[in-house]
């Protein structure tokens, strides 16, 4: 199953590596992770049936965020 997961993960994001540059890597069975210099998207499976999809500034836009009191500190 976990091996299905990763399967489907790479299939449908990799979209994001070849057209924006992330880089997907896994983190456990059930997590992905797609990072670039300024973004990063946290890809998982939550009680084993909702996928997830978080995606937050990183890096200097985040910190560009924080001063303008755009994003919590």
């Amino acid at each position: 199953m976990p091996e299905d997961f990763e399967r489907l993960i790479r299939k449908f994001y990799k979209f994001l590596e070849d057209d924006f540059g992330f880089s997907i890597k896994k983190l456990n069975d059930w997590a992905f992770v797609a990072e670039t210099g300024s973004t990063r998207l946290s890809i998982y499976l939550e009680y084993y049936s909702a996928l997830v999809v978080e995606i937050e500034p990183i890096g200097e836009g985040a910190s560009q965020l924080l001063r303008q009191n755009i994003l919590p500190s």
